[in-house]
């Protein structure tokens, strides 16, 4: 059985809860390799969401500075 479906593929059903959970060295590693994975993904979806704002904040002072201008033709 198989749990939710991630952003990549099946995510599987939970492993054991505690420290007995990572028995060893390897499972260690493998557990921080898909922490910092998802910290990885987190960062860049940020990013590109920090990126896009950036964008529409330009894009709405330009909007705006027109709108000055215009008011200020029509007074």
């Amino acid at each position: 059985m198989t749990g939710p479906i991630g952003r990549r593929g099946s995510i599987g059903k939970p492993g054991m809860r505690g420290p007995q959970g990572l028995t060893g060295p390897a499972q260690q590693e493998d557990v921080l390799d898909k922490v910092m994975t998802h910290f990885d993904d987190v960062y860049r979806q940020l990013n590109i969401q920090m990126t896009r704002i950036g964008q529409i904040q330009a894009q709405l002072d330009v909007l705006a500075a027109t709108v000055n201008a215009n008011s200020r033709n029509d007074s």
